[in-house]
């Protein structure tokens, strides 16, 4: 329910927006021995800045190539395992719908148990930016909070 909470409240930004804000899911698949992330960001203002760092161009859709989405990404959202090894995510996708662009990352790893995670989706790009990161493994559900200047986390 709590993610669906905050799924509206992304939505109902959308109308006002400039709220600067992006709510990542972090969860793990047994079966895959894989940690998913779904991560949710308004498409103009990620997109934007996606292609003034990597100075990639916006498709007719408006979204840049999948693969300056995924450095721009890789760079400012990471996970470190609790042996201290970054997870290293691999690209599973990304759709636009309406004003929010919805992006996958999965990374072959253990349980995120005692792992840290680092939101820092656009910060450098709004000093008000907020990124929210909920996860959920081994019946535990944690919601952490970024702003600008944050470092890792515990999950």
């Amino acid at each position: 329910m709590p993610a669906l909470l905050l799924a509206a409240a992304l939505a109902a930004a959308a109308a006002a927006h400039p709220l600067h804000m992006s709510v990542a899911e972090v969860g793990y698949d047994p079966a895959a021995r894989s940690v998913v992330v779904s991560l949710r960001v308004f498409a103009d203002d990620f997109s934007a800045e996606v292609a003034r760092r990597t100075g990639a161009p916006l498709g007719a859709d408006g979204v840049p190539p999948d693969d300056a989405m995924f450095r721009y990404v890789a760079a400012r959202f990471t996970v470190v395992t609790a042996r201290g090894e970054a997870m290293a995510f691999r690209w599973c996708g990304a759709r636009r719908s309406g004003m929010q662009l919805l992006v996958c990352l999965r990374a072959p790893a253990p349980p995120p148990a005692g792992a840290r995670v680092r939101s820092a989706i656009l910060s450098e790009a709004f000093a008000d930016q907020v990124n929210v990161v909920r996860a959920d493994h081994g019946g535990r559900r944690r919601t952490l909070l970024f702003t600008r200047g944050d470092g890792a986390k515990p999950l």
